[in-house]
């Protein structure tokens, strides 16, 4: 693959980045140089002190879970899996989100629909205005009510901004245990991004709906760190040291991975199917076309799967999970995307990342 104009540390870091993936294939080519490319213009994406972890190397495990102990002998799986959900401290969702996500799917949604379901919450209302009176828009007006708001941005776009200022906030604070926080939430928001920007490459007609599918897809991830530390850095500690993906040494240690656990919570917040679907299988697909419920959902899995290899690949990562995850290369098929739209998709996660944090995260706070 040609590496573009890069130093060592870089090409060291792309080689190791990239080594699970399939280098012939067109898709992951394409993304090896897109994101040589966003390297080789911007420096910042590798740090110039990064090394390849050795062999035995704990990657990001001291920091994260030096003081959670070894989990114990685990029960039967599926035991697990119950006390997890019955016991996770995760919030409720409020009824705006379920709103606004009804609103999502409703392609006879109105300005006035989705206004009036964001003036329900007045702290929602507040953070919306900032926002959209914010520097990211340059407006040339300053907007003073939702409905205008809407009126200017559109109901659909504003009620996926609407969503992430919701979740953000929900989850602003975390145990500080086996996750780092805004590590979790860069990688959520660049994949919602991506996912959002690949459905519209590819001429998808709800590609809002695919930024919240892409914000919540390693939502069990999150609520396993929150009620077992334990249990998520036995994975961690099993990744680190196999080198193999954080989401197979959670089946070797829990009997299940966070896309299950994520899927199990979906449908306790009653999560639209298509989403839900999406959070389940989002790294191995093909076990989505086996299963009659999520195949009717194929769309939003095959895009989040290649989101999250996005994402990976420009170095938006969560804890030691440091590879660039496998292609289903059905999936790719399925998708329809020319590899060209790759280098779309890697300019736009990198153009509005960022920025995007930034807005969530002073709306959350």
């Amino acid at each position: 693959m040609d590496c573009l104009q890069l130093d060592d540390v870089q090409r060291d870091w792309l080689r190791h980045r990239f080594k699970a993936a399939d280098a012939g294939h067109p898709a992951i080519a394409a993304l090896h140089r897109s994101v040589s490319a966003l390297i080789a213009s911007d420096a910042s994406v590798v740090r110039a002190d990064w090394r390849v972890p050795a062999a035995d190397a704990a990657y990001g495990i001291p920091r994260l879970c030096s003081r959670v102990p070894l989990p114990p002998e685990q029960d039967d799986c599926e035991d697990l899996l119950a006390s997890i959900l019955e016991n996770a401290r995760l919030p409720a969702l409020p009824i705006v989100f379920h709103k606004l996500q009804q609103q999502l799917e409703d392609p006879d949604t109105s300005v006035d629909d989705v206004a009036w379901t964001i003036s329900m919450d007045p702290k929602l209302t507040v953070s919306l205005l900032r926002l959209v009176n914010s520097a990211f828009f340059g407006l040339k007006v300053h907007v003073e009510t939702v409905s205008r708001a809407v009126a200017i941005l559109g109901a659909k776009r504003l009620s996926a901004l609407a969503t992430g200022t919701l979740l953000l906030g929900l989850f602003h604070e975390r145990p500080p245990q086996a996750i780092d926080v805004d590590e979790f939430w860069r990688h959520s928001v660049a994949c919602g991004l991506a996912a959002r920007t690949i459905g519209i490459c590819i001429g998808r007609e709800t590609p809002e709906r695919l930024f919240v599918a892409g914000l919540l897809h390693d939502i069990g991830w999150l609520a396993l760190c929150c009620e077992r530390p334990d249990l998520a850095c036995g994975a961690l500690r099993e990744s680190a040291h196999s080198g193999d993906m954080l989401h197979e040494c959670e089946q070797r240690v829990l009997g299940f991975d966070h896309g299950v656990l994520g899927y199990r919570l979906a449908a306790k917040w009653n999560l639209p199917p298509a989403i839900a679907s999406a959070i389940a299988w989002h790294h191995e697909p093909e076990k989505a076309v086996a299963d009659s419920a999520n195949a009717l959902h194929m769309d939003d899995v095959d895009i989040v799967h290649f989101a999250d290899l996005v994402v990976h690949a420009m170095g938006a990562s969560i804890t030691c999970d440091q590879f660039v995850p496998r292609l289903d290369p059905q999936s790719w098929e399925r998708l329809g995307m020319a590899p060209e739209h790759v280098g779309m998709v890697v300019h736009a996660v990198a153009t509005e990342l960022e920025m995007t944090l930034e807005l969530l995260r002073a709306e959350a706070a």
